[in-house]
This record gives structure tokens, C-alpha cells and sequence, in this order.
């Protein structure tokens, strides 16, 4: 049902935009306002206990509706809401409307891994790696922001390397499959760097004007979500 799910919010996103609705429907800024409200004044909230705080409310809230979508008719709203749980955490990485190579490729990585996460675990994947992503981006709390950035790289870890190796199937196998063993067992800092670098690769040209590049790597990217979907597609076939 997941996968079903994805390629529907891929199809949404394609022939839509969705990013200018999800910025009226900013979930974020509330929650955090309740958070601060919360929390914000108590001596423990701070580090990995304060992150909890900020993080386990907002799944706990998401079990809830799960379970009672899950209920209602049987489940047959169910899908509807991981549609809609899912759209929402893509909203905002649309790496198609950046022009930078760098831009383009923190876009991209954040969507592939809401993708992979929302994949392994359903819903909870997509709002746990999207939280903190959030919870990186914030200067609310900048006690918490390393914190969060620190997990929210290591989550991209896996994805950024699985999207990586799909464009050595779009691009320059050899040159892709080079760095990837080179590179492979690097920590998440690297992430950005190793994503870039296989960008560069996969076109066999290090000299590209960031447009170029840009539009490149858009194509990269967008190939790759295509070999993706049709992987996934085989395991569930099989």
C-alpha cells in the first residue's frame, strides 16, 4: 500500500504544485509554538531530552490518527491520509525549481530520504525525518538544532547513497561506481560532498557552468526517482 501511495504523491507532484499549498498549510510553526509553550521554559529541555520533547508529540499525535483512519470504513481512508501525511512532508524539496548545484542536491537528498523513510516505515518515516529536518532548519532552538541536524544526516545517510549508486543505471556507470566505492563508507557529513561529486560524474563533466550542472542534475535526479519506483515496484511483484 505504501508503494501505491508514493507513486500516487509522485504523479501529484509532478503535474502540480503543491509547494505553494503547503505554505499555507504550515503545520510546523504551530506545533513548534506549542512545543515552546510546553516545554520551552523547563530546565530538561535540552539536548537529547529536550529533542524527545519536540519530536515523540507529534508521532504520538500521528499514531492516533492512524489508528483512527485505520478504523473508519473498514481502513479504506487509511491510504488517503498516508497520501496526504506524505505530500505534506515532500512539500518544500522540490529540487526542480532550484538553480544552485548545491541547493538542488539538499532539496534532493531531504525528498529521497522522506521517500526511503516514508517506504520502510509508512507515515512515521515520512514525519520523523521531516520533523527533523525542521528541527535542523530552526533557530528557535539552537540548542536542539545540532541535534537534530546530527540525526536527520545520518537518516540521509542510506538514501543519499542508494541514489547515488541509481546514477550510475542514468549516467556514467564507471565514473559513478568509482566514486561510490570510494566513497561509500564515509560518515554522514559527506553526504552533500559525495552527492555533488557523483552529480559531476554521471555527466562526465567537471567544467559545467552551474546552470548546466543545475539542469543536469535535475535530470539525474529525476531519473532516479524513475528507478526507484520501478525497483520497488519489483520487490512488491515478487
Amino acid at each position: 500500500m505504501n508503494f501505491l501511495v508514493l507513486v500516487i504523491a509522485v504523479l501529484i507532484e509532478h503535474f502540480f504544485d503543491i509547494g505553494r499549498y503547503r505554505e499555507k498549510v504550515n503545520l510546523a510553526t504551530p506545533y513548534f509554538d506549542a512545543i515552546d509553550g510546553w516545554f520551552g521554559k523547563k530546565s530538561f529541555f535540552s539536548d537529547w531530552l529536550g529533542l524527545a520533547c519536540a519530536v515523540i508529540p507529534a508521532l504520538a499525535l500521528l499514531w492516533i490518527l492512524c489508528a483512527v483512519f485505520n478504523d473508519i470504513f473498514a481502513g479504506i481512508l487509511y491510504p488517503l491520509f498516508s497520501l496526504f501525511v506524505l505530500l505534506y512532508c515532500l512539500g518544500g524539496f522540490d529540487f526542480q525549481a532550484s538553480t544552485l548545484p548545491e541547493v538542488l542536491a539538499f532539496h534532493a537528498s531531504k525528498k529521497f530520504t522522506v521517500i526511503f523513510w516514508f517506504v520502510i516505515l509508512g507515515p512515521f518515516g515520512a514525519v520523523f525525518s521531516r520533523l527533523l529536518s525542521d528541527l535542523a532548519d530552526t533557530k528557535r532552538w539552537e540548542h536542539l538544532s545540532g541535534l537534530a541536524s546530527f540525526i536527520s544526516e545520518w537518516l540521509s545517510w542510506l538514501p543519499v547513497r542508494l541514489l547515488c549508486l541509481s546514477f550510475a543505471l542514468v549516467g556514467s556507470f564507471s565514473a559513478v561506481v568509482k566514486l561510490w566505492f570510494d566513497q561509500v563508507l564515509t560518515g554522514a557529513h559527506n553526504n552533500m560532498n559525495l552527492l555533488i561529486q557523483s552529480v559531476h560524474n554521471a555527466c562526465e563533466e567537471s567544467d559545467l557552468d552551474p546552470i548546466k550542472l543545475s539542469s543536469a542534475a535535475i535530470r539525474l535526479f529525476s531519473r532516479a526517482l524513475l528507478i526507484w519506483l520501478a525497483v520497488l515496484a519489483l520487490i512488491v511483484i515478487f
